[in-house]
């Protein structure tokens, strides 16, 4: 009796230690946390880290405040080296695409992903052509007919850097139609928003972007999409607009948003941020966005998402080749 009662004494005693340990080696945010946007507010990004921010407050999935910081500049790159100035700080997360590793590619940044933490893959987004509505593009017909003549007879605008996604899809456009692309006009903005404005006061011809970030004008029918760098259509209410692989141009390119961390953060920190943020994917709000908003859920946690940043760090190397671009 007493051997089974010492023998229970200790299992007692280890559970409780094992509880401990795993409390002890827990972490969550102490103090607020900061979502960084490297770019204006009212673009793609910066809609994303709201929607997360929102979800995260109302679904009580963090216990300490949230701000959100607007850094934009240099392409990214003064939000990237606002990041890597806090190693190892699991309260500051960057929303993040393709110019994290174009930037690199082309020489305009030392710091690539290698030098951040991966901490989830939330969508896809992908690029469209857009114009006003009044425009005399009145459809992809005469935007292909017009860059067949002349690499610079239209000027694309773009966020937020010259080798981003945008700029990338744009270019494949006029490369594929045998057109120079050191030759073309483009603008680039600091935020989608400022994009979208520009279309819409004729200072641009085209804005080379994710529909996502201009649906109002486009569903109010002030500007309207001519093709799409996608797969296959996006549906919805871009149901009947044609991608540019339907009319023979192999052009496909997507904006992924990610949330990346300083280097150096704990398996517990990232585990926390891994989880998060999948509860957030999984929410009928964040799933209600994702359609709204024409995104494709490619949610990937930090392992995954290594593996997958390296894939299109080759990619999109070979692509910048391409349209003269890599250093």
């Amino acid at each position: 009796m007493r051997a089974e009662r010492s023998f229970f004494i200790c299992g007692f005693i280890v559970l409780l230690l094992i509880i401990g340990f795993g409390k002890a080696h827990a972490w969550k945010p102490e103090r607020p946390i900061e979502f960084v946007v490297p770019s204006a507010p009212g673009g793609g990004f910066d809609k994303t880290m709201r929607l997360i921010e929102k979800i995260s407050r109302e679904e009580k999935l963090l216990d300490v405040p949230v701000t959100i910081v607007n850094r934009s500049g240099g392409g990214g790159n003064v939000a990237l080296t606002y990041l890597t100035s806090r190693p190892g700080d699991g309260h500051t997360l960057m929303v993040s695409s393709t110019a994290l590793l174009a930037n690199h590619i082309v020489g305009r940044s030392k710091l690539t992903h290698r030098d951040l933490t991966p901490v989830a893959n939330m969508f896809s987004d992908y690029i469209s052509a857009i114009v006003v509505a009044s425009s005399p593009i009145r459809d992809s017909r005469v935007f292909i007919n017009q860059l067949k003549k002349s690499s610079d007879s239209i000027s694309f605008g773009f966020c937020c850097a010259l080798g981003g996604g945008n700029h990338l899809a744009a270019a494949m456009i006029v490369k594929a139609l045998g057109g120079d692309v050191r030759k073309m006009r483009t603008v680039v903005f600091k935020g989608a928003g400022e994009t979208t404005s520009a279309v819409l006061g004729g200072h641009i011809d085209v804005a080379s972007n994710a529909a996502s970030n201009a649906l109002g004008p486009i569903l109010d029918g002030k500007m309207k999409v001519i093709g799409v760098a996608a797969p296959k259509r996006l549906g919805g209410p871009l149901k009947d607009v044609p991608t540019w692989r339907e009319q023979n141009i192999d052009a496909v390119m997507a904006l992924w948003r990610n949330l990346v961390a300083p280097k150096g953060l704990s398996t517990e920190q990232i585990a926390f941020w891994e989880q998060l943020l999948y509860k957030v994917s999984q929410s009928k709000q964040w799933q209600e966005e994702l359609e709204n908003n024409l995104w494709n859920d490619t949610f990937m946690r930090s392992s995954e998402m290594s593996r997958y940043l390296d894939e299109q760090y080759e990619i999109l190397s070979s692509l910048l080749t391409d349209v003269g671009l890599k250093k």
